[in-house]
Parts: C-alpha cells; structure tokens; sequence
C-alpha cells in the first residue's frame, strides 16, 4: 500500500499523471486492508472480525450509505459481548493443551497483579511452581532466567490495555496458547521439545494494548 501509494503522489508531483485516490472513505482502506492480511496469514479471531466490520461500516457511511443511528449505538456493546463470548468459550476449547495445564496446575501457584502501574518479579535461585499474571492498564515483567523447575509449570497471563513480558531460561520446553482481541501474544521462542526438560505452559490472553511477549534468555556464555 505505502509503495503505490508512493508511485501515485510521485506521479502526481512530476505530471506523469494525475490519479486522486482520495474517494469517500479512502482512509478506511488502512483499517481494512490490514485485517484481510490478519485473516490470511493469521486464521480469523475476534481481532480482526471486528476490525473488518468497523472498517466496512465506516467505508458505507463514507460512500453516502446510511448507517441507522441504532446501530451506531450497538455497535460498542455488541463488540463488548463478542470479545466475552470469545474469551470465554476460547478458555474452554484448547483441546489436549488444556488437560496438560490442568494437570500441571495442582502444584499451586502464585499471583501477580499490575493495575495502573509496573511490576517486575525476578525468580533468582527460586523454585517455580507456576504463576497468574494480570496486567489492567500497567507493565510487569516476569524473569524466569535463574528460576528452578522442578517440575512442570503453569503461567495464565491476562493483559488487558497493558504489556506482560515473560522471560524463560533455555533449560525448559515451552508451550503457549495465545488469544489476541485487539492486541497481540508475541511468543519469540522456536526450539524442539526435549523430553529430558521440564515444560513451562503459558495460557496468554491480551486484549488491547501491548500485549504479551514471551522471551527465550540465552547466557552469553
């Protein structure tokens, strides 16, 4: 899109020709465009179905098709009843992943909640035994990088308008499930799974905001 559009005002500056891209709506282009290519190389979420709808919503209105003030009034209630739906039932339908969690869970673990605010929690020659992480409106850090595994974890990391960085040692398998609404689950790790390791599950949900990163440290040595 930033290329034609580059070759177009370049053509326009210079005469070339003289091509007004600036239709009804013309901006809407930037909201829809981008949640087609979500759909394509990511599958269809909650995300970007309610993006594509805004997109092409606004896009009508712009091209003289009135939209009824009621459904103006509906639409911020009815995304808030879609992302519910979504997190629910997404809770209850991970398959065998889910089993592991549960299973992996009995061991207990501990709370951290971030309103309003940063946190950073630093595991240092500690056992973990799993954690569930909240973030609303604030930051956290979890380092796990000299944390002791003794046996499989569990993290449930909630972000919502917030940021969750998880940082995980090279010495364990890591397994995620992550559901974006509006924001994103970056899981930067791609390794095999070695049997020999512990495994470390995270149940990441982000909705709007920074999102939730999940990080492999490595030792410089």
């Amino acid at each position: 899109m930033f290329i034609i559009a580059g070759i177009v005002f370049g053509g326009n500056a210079i005469y070339l020709w003289n091509i007004n891209i600036f239709f009804p709506g013309w901006w809407t282009i930037f909201i829809i465009l981008p949640c087609i290519i979500s759909m394509i190389n990511n599958g269809i979420d909650t995300g970007n179905v309610i993006g594509l709808s805004v997109g092409v919503i606004l896009f009508l209105n712009a091209q003289g098709l009135r939209i009824p003030q009621y459904m103006w009034k509906l639409l911020v209630p009815a995304i808030l009843v879609i992302i519910g739906i979504s997190i629910i039932f997404g809770s209850k339908n991970k398959g065998g992943f889910s089993a592991q969690i549960n299973t992996s869970s009995k061991g207990g673990h501990t709370e951290y909640t971030s309103i309003f605010s940063n946190q950073d929690i630093n595991y240092t020659d500690k056992e973990f035994t799993g954690a569930e992480a909240v973030s609303l409106f604030g930051g956290m850090t979890l380092d796990l990088r000299y944390a002791h595994f003794s046996s499989d974890a569990v993290i449930e990391a909630t972000s919502v308008f917030g940021g969750i960085d998880i940082l995980v040692p090279a010495d364990v398998n890591v397994k995620v499930n992550g559901t974006g609404i509006l924001g994103r689950v970056h899981n930067n790790i791609n390794k095999t799974d070695d049997m020999s390791m512990r495994t470390l599950y995270i149940d990441a949900t982000s909705i709007f905001g920074g999102g939730v990163s999940i990080k492999l440290w490595k030792s410089a040595c």
